[in-house]
């Protein structure tokens, strides 16, 4: 028996994310999953499962075909799903996934083909969604209605509501990250505001880590959607939809869900600038999966580069942090905490190349001094 909400409290981490929710039950045990409209499935990670005692049943047939990054080891079988105060079980099967890189910090994810019949509340500051029967009347009247595409295999919106030059918009809550752009479209992007500033980001993914650009626009907009202080960056992952909106470009609103009816109202709330991001303008991963080295890539004239730092520097300790010990030492990694800090601060990175050991004092610096109102192209 899973079901949602409960009387059950435990502990929140700070540093949860804002779209992990923490107050779900499986088998009357707290589970913390991840809201992901942008995913077709609900996933189980292969470690939650064996905590939880799950069995595995096997995938047959054509089901296989739509194996997702990582290795698809089954599926649950239907477990039935309750929300608060609710009498009808809503059934779902969580396909059981092992990842190389499991996401620290929960253990699956709720997808689309659940939430789309789904009618809740987005509580983004506490981690919170509340189901009910239906959109209250005066949210109904007073917000925005986005309608959603109809058979859409992750929530989309309609063509004409967030039209990108013939394109709709995914939203993906499961995604941290603002807008993504197609790599043709971000080419096209940059080419047209060449003057907004970039840094870098190393993203961690089943297929280990992808190193992306990106650049705050303010305001970005796409036909009826308009957001501000958004970070925007690359997705090669994005071929045919294009544009992806992700939990920093959503946390923009209050949300609510009318999944049976294909819409979606949104209320503008007031956010800060995003500053969780880095402000150096290097990262340092690895240069093939399975190796223990971390080089650097850098941006030129970034506070990196000026502080000496070249493309394929080795990263051997932060301060008196031996980071050559990533693997193994949970200290480490993040890496990205390093250089997301405030503004003014620095770090001292002691550095390989060619065999020759050199320290770098790199300033964390605002790379997105305030940029041009930024439409999309």
């Amino acid at each position: 028996m899973v079901s949602l909400g409960g009387e059950e409290q435990r502990g929140r981490p700070r540093d949860l994310p804002a779209h992990v929710f923490d107050d779900l039950r499986i088998n009357d045990h707290l589970v913390r999953l991840v809201l992901d409209t942008g995913s077709t499935h609900s996933v189980l990670f292969r470690s939650a499962a064996a905590r939880l005692k799950l069995s595995c049943l096997p995938i047959t047939g054509e089901a296989r075909s739509s194996k997702e990054k990582g290795r698809l080891l089954g599926h649950t079988g239907v477990l039935q799903v309750l929300g608060p105060g609710d009498t009808m079980p809503v059934p779902i099967d969580f396909a059981l996934f092992d990842f190389p890189l499991e996401p620290d910090g929960y253990d699956g994810l709720l997808g689309w083909s659940v939430l789309k019949h789904a009618v809740l509340s987005l509580d983004w500051e506490n981690r919170r969604f509340v189901l009910s029967q239906a959109v209250p009347e005066e949210v109904q009247a007073a917000w925005t209605a986005w309608p959603l595409s109809p058979g859409a295999e992750v929530a989309r919106l309609e063509p004409g509501i967030g039209e990108v030059n013939g394109s709709s918009i995914a939203l993906a809550t499961g995604g941290d990250f603002g807008v993504h752009l197609s790599p043709r479209r971000w080419e096209a992007w940059r080419e047209a505001h060449p003057e907004i500033p970039e840094t870098l980001e190393a993203m961690s993914s089943s297929c280990g880590v992808v190193v992306r650009r990106c650049a705050l626009a303010d305001p970005w907009t796409a036909g009826q959607v308009e957001l501000h202080n958004v970070l925007v960056s690359p997705d090669p992952d994005l071929p045919a939809l294009e544009v992806a909106l992700g939990l920093q470009a959503m946390k923009q609103f209050n949300m609510a869900l009318d999944g049976p009816n294909r819409k979606l109202y949104v209320q503008r709330r007031r956010v800060h600038p995003p500053d969780d991001y880095n402000k150096i303008g290097a990262v340092f991963v690895p240069s093939k999966a399975g190796s223990d080295a971390l080089l650097a890539e850098v941006l030129e004239g970034s506070p990196a580069w000026r502080a000496g730092i070249r493309p394929g520097d080795g990263l051997l300790r932060i301060g008196d942090l031996d980071v050559t010990k990533w693997k193994t030492d949970p200290r480490v990694l993040p890496l990205a905490r390093f250089w997301n800090g405030r503004m003014g601060g620095r770090q001292v990175l002691t550095l390989v190349r060619e065999g020759k050991t050199f320290e770098a004092a790199v300033p964390l610096e605002d790379l997105f001094k305030k940029s041009a109102d930024v439409p999309t192209p």
